[in-house]
């Protein structure tokens, strides 16, 4: 393996590893649309809908919406080499992403709702034992990302609602992998990366109420430009090799996906609502990877590396079964294609095509108060290949079980 192949981290707001939808996107914004798949561009069931389709804010059916939550995701990563003598996996790590919503419908101006959205669009989380075969492309990988969304929704008839937001990221980067470097002890180098980055990006809706049973849903979230200036690379090396490998910063950046959504929501009863949305995210924009250290040797030099994402589709289908009064049931599945092509696997994005099962229940406790559950398991199918650039070639295979937890408050 060549050096130089390996000192080059990888970005974490730019590099997935596992999470629950395609590429790096965490698809967990509502515990209530978590039962659904997922679904919500075409739905009015809470103050979520300021990240699903702000537009359909404009018509829930109370002046205040609050919604909180959170998921923990269990997630299993499997590896095999090629000649299928060694296998690996993930070290258990529980990831927590989690979400909050409030809006409000001014009385003397109820066609204007404001509202303020803060959750985990991206992220992922990865880490495997040191000394296992792939070390020298990834030990450990963790990303976390924050937006934060002001929104204004305005009413423009009673059939036709539009939304936009201001979505204001935030993200953190800790990477571990080893280096071809080893003390005295045989015990390899080590190289991590850490930093922090900021973006601005925005989130558009629009709901249409064509009449009592169907309504149509278009959202729109844009594409975000994420710099990392000062990041922080550090080597651990036997002394002798310090001159090699200096402790310097590093810069780099990477293009958030947009994602166009389009949502069916259908009433064939009073009590049933079954919806739908087709997601297509523009992956395409992350060709590239490149890393611009401020200090240069022989083994550490600025890297380019191929990454050559492809635009996805996924599909979603859901449904919402209100029992009584007090009680709602909800189950879905989705599909997920994945942005990666086969020339460009490597072990921190073991990604492959994924589909999903979801239930999820709804209890009223008060007129104001409700309780919201849900479940999704989520896995992969085989994913042979490797990256040139690497190196390193295998098979993998993916799976998660993610309960939620949520409550939402209307006044």
């Amino acid at each position: 393996m060549k050096i130089g192949k390996l000192l080059p981290g990888l970005l974490l707001i730019a590099v997935p590893a596992f999470s629950f939808a395609g590429g790096f996107q965490i698809g967990l914004q509502g515990a209530r649309q978590n039962g659904m798949a997922q679904t919500g561009t075409a739905l009015s069931l809470d103050a979520s809908s300021l990240f699903f389709n702000p537009g359909s804010a404009c018509f829930l059916d109370s002046a205040s919406h609050i919604n909180l939550g959170a998921s923990l995701v269990f997630a299993n990563v499997g590896f095999k080499s090629q000649d299928g003598f060694y296998t690996a996996g993930n070290e258990k790590k529980i990831g927590t992403p989690l979400f909050f919503y409030f809006s409000h419908r001014f009385k003397k101006h109820p066609k204007i709702t404001l509202g303020l959205s803060i959750n985990n669009p991206f992220g992922s989380g990865l880490k495997y034992a040191d000394s296992w075969l792939g070390q020298y492309a990834i030990r450990e990988i963790s990303l976390k990302t924050f937006s934060f969304q002001p929104t204004l929704a305005y009413k423009i008839t009673e059939k036709i609602g539009f939304g936009a937001g201001l979505s204001i990221y935030t993200g953190e980067l800790y990477l571990r992998r080893a280096i071809p470097t080893s003390d005295t002890q045989g015990n390899a180098g080590q190289a991590l990366l850490t930093g922090t980055s900021l973006s601005v990006g925005f989130n558009l809706g629009l709901l249409y109420k064509v009449n009592e049973k169907w309504q149509l849903g278009l959202n729109y979230r844009s594409n975000a430009l994420m710099k990392l200036k000062n990041g922080k690379a550090q080597f651990d090396v036997p002394s002798a090799l310090a001159d090699s490998f200096p402790n310097t910063a590093f810069t780099s950046s990477i293009n958030l996906p947009y994602c166009l959504s389009l949502g069916l929501a259908y009433k064939p009863v009073q009590r049933l609502i079954l919806s739908m949305d087709i997601n297509y995210t523009g992956w395409s924009g992350y060709d590239t990877l490149k890393f611009d250290y401020a200090i240069n040797s022989v083994p550490l030099k600025d890297t380019k590396l191929t990454k050559s994402y492809k635009n996805t589709f996924c599909f979603r289908f859901g449904s919402e079964w209100r029992v009584v009064e007090r009680l709602s049931l909800r189950v879905g599945a989705y599909y997920d294609l994945s942005p990666v092509q086969a020339d460009y696997l490597s072990p921190e994005t073991p990604d492959a095509n994924r589909w999903g099962i979801t239930g999820g229940v709804s209890y009223q406790a008060a007129k104001t108060l409700g309780i919201d559950l849900a479940m999704v398991y989520t896995a992969s199918g085989i994913r042979n290949g490797g990256s040139p650039e690497t190196g390193f070639y295998g098979s993998y295979q993916s799976s998660a079980l993610i309960p939620s937890f949520g409550m939402h408050i209307q006044f």
